[in-house]
C-alpha cells in the first residue's frame, strides 16, 4: 500500500486556505486540485471570517469532478456573530457546516485574544476591543439566537460544528441541539487548546450522538504555548480508541505557513495514527464513513 493509497476516497472536513485575513501558503483552488489528484472524495474549507460556499461552487465548476469542494460558515463577528440569517444564507449558497464561534468565541479570546498568537499578521486596533461571543445567557441557558441557528441547521439538514466554545458551553449546547432534532454534530478538534476536552468529556458528547474530531496540529513543530502545549500522537490515538473510531473523524486543520501542505499533512496524519495502533478499518471510519455521514452523503 502506497502512502497515497491510504487516502483514496478520503474526506477532509477541516482545511484552511487563501483567501483569508492571515497569510496562508496555498489557495483553495491549489489545494482542491492536489486533493483531487490524490483521490479525495471531498474537502471542506474553513474560513473564520466569511461564508465560502459560493467560492466552493465555482471551484467545483473549474475542477469538473469527481471530487467535491464544500464550504460553510463560522459565526464570528465578521458575519454578525450568532446570526441565523447568515447561517441560512450560507447553507442556501451550498454550505454544509454551520460552526459556532471560533476566534471570536469568548473562550478563545480568553486564551489567545481575538486571533492566533503565532500568526505574524497584524489586525486593526478594533479587533483588540472585540467582546467575546458566548452561546449562554446570564442564567446559563442557550441564547434565543442560538436556538434560531439550531432550528436553521435542523431544517436545512446540515451539520453543526462546535467551534472554540468552552466545555461548559458545549455541555449545554450539544444536548439541546440533539433535543431539538439536530442529527449531525461534530465536536471541533477535541484535543486543541481551544477545546482541550478530556477523553471522558469526549465520551460524554459521543454518548449524546456527536462525532468527535481529532487532528494532529498539537503534535506539529510549532504550536500555541510551545512545548507546554504539545501532545504526542499516541495520546490522540488513545482517545480515538477510547471513544471508538466509529464515533470520530480525523481532519488535517492544515493550511498554515509553518505546516505541511494539507494533502501531504493529511496523508502523514493517517500514517502516524496507523503507527500508533489505529487500524485500517478504524481509518475508514475516521476519514471516509463518518465525514461522509456529516456531509449527508448516502454512503
Amino acid at each position: 500500500m502506497s502512502d497515497y493509497d491510504i487516502i483514496q476516497g478520503a474526506i477532509d472536513l477541516h482545511v484552511h486556505a487563501v483567501p483569508d485575513l492571515y497569510k496562508r501558503p496555498y489557495t483553495e483552488l491549489e489545494i482542491a486540485r492536489a486533493a483531487q489528484e490524490a483521490g479525495y472524495r471531498a474537502i471542506l474549507f474553513k474560513s473564520h471570517y466569511t461564508l465560502n460556499a459560493d467560492r466552493a461552487f465555482l471551484i467545483n465548476e473549474i475542477l469538473g469532478g469527481p471530487m467535491k469542494v464544500y464550504g460553510g460558515i463560522i459565526l464570528n463577528h465578521a458575519v454578525g456573530g450568532i446570526n441565523p440569517v447568515a447561517a441560512f444564507s450560507a447553507i442556501r449558497f451550498g454550505g454544509k457546516e454551520v460552526k459556532m464561534p471560533t476566534i471570536h468565541a469568548a473562550h478563545h479570546i480568553e486564551i489567545s485574544g481575538p486571533t492566533y498568537s503565532y500568526f505574524e499578521d497584524k489586525t486593526p486596533p478594533i479587533f483588540a476591543a472585540l467582546k467575546g461571543i458566548t452561546v449562554l445567557d446570564e442564567k446559563g441557558k442557550l441564547k434565543k439566537e442560538v436556538h434560531e441557528v439550531l432550528e436553521v441547521v435542523k431544517n436545512e439538514n446540515v451539520f453543526l460544528g462546535t467551534g472554540h466554545l468552552s466545555y461548559p458551553e458545549l455541555k449545554v449546547l450539544v444536548p439541546e441541539a440533539r433535543r431539538m432534532g439536530v442529527e449531525r454534530i461534530q465536536i471541533t478538534h477535541a484535543e486543541s487548546l481551544f477545546s482541550e476536552l478530556t477523553v471522558e468529556q469526549q465520551l460524554e458528547f459521543a454518548n449524546h450522538g456527536a462525532i468527535i474530531e481529532h487532528q494532529l496540529s498539537r503534535c506539529m513543530p510549532i504550536y500555541f504555548r510551545g512545548r507546554e502545549g504539545k501532545m504526542e500522537p499516541d495520546e490522540i490515538a488513545f482517545n480515538i480508541k477510547k471513544v471508538g473510531a466509529e464515533r470520530c473523524t480525523l481532519g488535517s486543520d492544515l493550511g498554515q505557513m509553518f505546516n505541511p501542505h494539507p494533502v501531504d499533512g493529511f496523508r502523514m496524519n493517517v500514517r502516524v495514527m496507523m503507527r500508533c495502533g489505529i487500524t485500517e478499518k478504524e481509518i475508514d471510519w475516521l476519514i471516509r464513513k463518518n465525514p461522509a455521514r456529516l456531509l449527508g452523503f448516502e454512503s
